[in-house]
């Protein structure tokens, strides 16, 4: 082939589908769908939506925004540190008056030995059991006094030691107890028999608990309600002291038992130079005797 039939060929070949994409697109018969000769049946309803709580509604409604924004100030604690380097936080709250402290130790149970599971927890219990200066029951017996809660225990990673107690405790509640009076009385207004107390002795010695005269001398009732903390506090004293009599008369029986014990030796003792005594006594009796004997032969 000659070089101007070979460029020929090119051109047309490179021609050849500029011309087919310009020619026009062959019609394309549409095709319609054949119609069911039958109406098509109805969709299946859509299953009943069934709450899983019972508040659900209320739940997938969004509350409405507040009018005002609640103030929240988290509490700031004050640190301390004490001389042992133990580290004290410190916050006040004067609403309630109400202590409490929590002492927390850095070691809980993960540090426990393999062997020895349980330790923790049994280290702490034994917090409560007594000291070198108080046994169990004088712990106990303070705690009741003071009305405190007093709690140990062991988690993971902490042994924390807590204690909550009024920040005053009723002083001489008993004593205050002693002044007063039960008495029975029928009401004039219908002469119903009741039993209380007298309100103007109340006053004299609690006068917290009773409302006045506007003259603030004349008694016109008593807070039942309100005496019931100064009647605990007087059975805890009771308590108390019936507590303290109970130890000093186990350790005055204990010594009635040691004097016993020794008057028992004592009494042994005697009886055994008693004993000696007469044996000397008949032994003397005997060489009278023999030396008496002896001088009436002679004779």
């Amino acid at each position: 082939m000659r070089p101007s039939s070979r460029l020929s060929f090119c051109l047309a070949v490179l021609a050849l589908p500029v011309g087919a994409a310009c020619a026009p697109e062959a019609a394309v018969p549409a095709v319609t769908p054949a119609v069911a000769s039958a109406s098509a049946a109805p969709a299946a309803p859509a299953p009943a939506h069934v709450a899983t709580t019972p508040d659900e509604a209320f739940r997938a409604t969004k509350p409405a925004p507040l009018a005002n924004d609640l103030p929240f100030s988290p509490p700031v604690p004050v640190q301390r540190r004490l001389k042992n380097g133990a580290q004290v936080l410190v916050v006040e709250n004067h609403a309630m008056p109400i202590v409490a402290i929590e002492v927390a130790l850095q070691t809980g149970v993960d540090r426990e030995p393999l062997d020895r599971r349980g330790l923790c927890g049994f280290v702490a219990q034994m917090l409560l059991e007594g000291t070198k200066t108080r046994s169990s029951l004088d712990i106990a017996i303070a705690r009741d006094r003071l009305a405190a809660q007093l709690s140990a225990g062991s988690g993971l990673e902490t042994t924390t030691v807590h204690l909550n107690a009024l920040k005053d405790t009723l002083p001489d509640a008993l004593a205050k107890v002693e002044k007063l009076r039960g008495v029975s009385y029928d009401l004039k207004e219908n002469g119903q028999h009741e039993i209380g107390v007298i309100a103007e002795e109340v006053g004299a010695v609690l006068p917290e608990v009773v409302t006045f005269e506007n003259n603030g001398k004349d008694a016109r009732s008593v807070d039942y309600s309100r005496l019931t903390a100064l009647l605990i506090e007087a059975v805890k004293a009771q308590q108390k002291q019936i507590a303290e009599q109970q130890q000093a008369n186990k350790k005055q029986q204990a010594l009635i038992h040691a004097q016993q014990a020794q008057i028992s030796q004592l009494s042994q003792q005697v009886r055994a130079v008693q004993a000696t005594l007469k044996g000397r006594s008949g032994a003397k009796a005997a060489v009278q005797l023999t030396k008496m004997e002896a001088q009436a032969t002679r004779q």
